[in-house]
């Protein structure tokens, strides 16, 4: 089991050590409950996901499961089992039938994966133009994509846009290790200074005399 450290203040320790004293929970189980409940806001909101079926929609969904069952041999499995949380009423389990929903994504995080691919797409393209032409190197041309611990919606979102829209056909993936945003950024700063007309952050910063630059 992995172990997590973290500092809080001495008032609050105080009040924990009483309320844990109190409820007969040690203090390692009191936070380990509060983190898990945390997460479960986090993913399904702040009621935990619950929500109510009528008879109606339990035997709907108890139907459709269970033709889901029939027709997709390879997850029959995970379907019977949430055919088995609608037909038992189970209503603390009814939030497993969202596991395959995601949070609503910010437009703004939306444009700025589209921008990154976009990027990229023009790299790889115009690179192949040159048909081989140039010194350049070709590593790190392509696409290396957004690391899955810390950039996790920015990667379900490009892997959305490529495989299910079918966009930038050219670019291998959507995951990788590096952790691509902040590097982005700073490369799309740079491309607007061929932009004409355009001042961008990486111009105002280059215009700086020396020691005013920070």
């Amino acid at each position: 089991m992995a172990t997590v450290s973290f500092r809080i203040t001495d008032e609050l320790k105080r009040e924990l050590d009483e309320l844990s004293a109190e409820k007969g929970y040690h203090l390692s189980k009191l936070f380990r409950r509060a983190i898990e409940d945390l997460r479960d806001t986090m993913r399904h909101g702040p009621d935990g996901g619950a929500f109510d079926l009528t008879l109606k929609d339990r035997l709907v969904l108890s139907n459709q499961y269970w033709i889901l069952e029939l027709l997709d041999a390879e997850s029959s499995a995970d379907y019977a089992g949430c055919r088995a949380v609608v037909t038992g009423g189970q209503e603390t389990h009814y939030v497993t039938l969202l596991e395959d929903f995601a949070n609503a994504l910010k437009l703004r995080v939306a444009r700025e994966v589209m921008d990154i691919l976009a990027m990229f797409s023009r790299l790889r393209l115009s690179y192949d133009h040159l048909g081989g032409q140039t010194s350049l190197p070709d590593k790190g041309m392509d696409f290396a994509g957004f690391h899955p611990d810390f950039e996790a919606e920015m990667l379900s979102y490009a892997q959305f846009y490529l495989a299910k829209l079918g966009r930038h056909r050219w670019l291998k993936k959507a995951d990788g290790r590096g952790g691509l945003r902040a590097r982005c950024r700073c490369l799309m700063s740079i491309a607007e200074c061929s932009v004409p007309g355009r001042v961008s952050g990486v111009q105002k910063f280059c215009r700086k005399p020396k020691s005013a630059r920070s």
